[in-house]
């Protein structure tokens, strides 16, 4: 079966039932459950500012990346132009 073969064989290990994060860190977690899949509380979600803060870090992040696609952009029109 495997004579003259040149394709590879995969095993995959498997076990039933459901997996349990285990942390092998010695720090402490806090009250932080990684196995709960409970909706988050008001505390844990993002204040007004963090919001306004994250997506003006977006805008500058893209703004500053834009002469690069616009570069890469004029580059790949060229070399389809020339191969034409």
């Amino acid at each position: 079966w495997l004579e003259n073969w040149t394709g590879r064989l995969v095993i995959t290990l498997e076990s039933d039932g459901p997996y349990v994060l285990k942390s092998d860190s010695t720090n402490p977690t806090g009250s932080l459950d990684f196995n709960n899949d409970q909706t988050s509380t008001n505390e844990e979600q993002m204040s007004e500012p963090s919001r306004v803060f994250a997506v003006f870090i977006v805008v500058l992040l893209t703004l500053a990346i834009l002469p690069a696609f616009i570069m890469y952009w004029q580059i790949t029109r060229k070399n389809n132009d020339e191969s034409e």
